[in-house]
């Protein structure tokens, strides 16, 4: 997907963005005239999310990109790989030990970095000293493009 290839939380050069370093605040959202609950996904359009922390990892020469998000409803989570329960963290234990992720209902989960790109279309950044300083960045551009990346330091 172009324009998906670098998440929020990182820059080009591996060094945290402004916007990151001042801690400022980040809403993922999935466009839509109003809010709408996929009870497939476990998503709901129309609707921010915020985004927590985002991770990578190398296990057996592959790697694995995770993003977090809640929901501030506290419940209805991502149903798909990495969310509460999936197998994904069965058979990634060192990756699982290092997260730690609550399998609860707290509208709280994890997330494959492709996954998300798939899904979420938009990312609201807040600087909560300043203000919005991008108030909308797209993630998605009109024509297909490579694979989404992350690159984390």
């Amino acid at each position: 997907v172009r324009g998906c290839s670098r998440p929020p939380l990182t820059s080009s050069n591996h060094r945290r963005p402004p916007h990151v370093q001042a801690r400022g605040l980040l809403a993922a959202s999935i466009s839509s005239d109003g809010e709408a609950k996929n009870a497939v996904t476990g998503l709901v359009a129309g609707h921010a999310y915020s985004l927590i922390d985002a991770r990578k990892f190398t296990v057996k020469k592959k790697e694995v990109r995770l993003v977090q998000l809640r929901n501030p409803w506290g419940s209805f989570e991502w149903k798909g790989a990495w969310s509460d329960g999936s197998r994904e963290w069965r058979e990634n234990p060192k990756i699982k030990k290092l997260i730690r992720p609550a399998a609860e209902d707290d509208g709280s989960f994890w997330m494959e970095w492709g996954d998300f790109c798939r899904h979420f279309d938009g990312i609201d950044i807040c600087n909560r000293s300043r203000g919005c300083v991008r108030p909308r960045t797209r993630l998605h551009a009109p024509s297909p493009g490579p694979e989404p990346s992350l690159n984390l330091p």
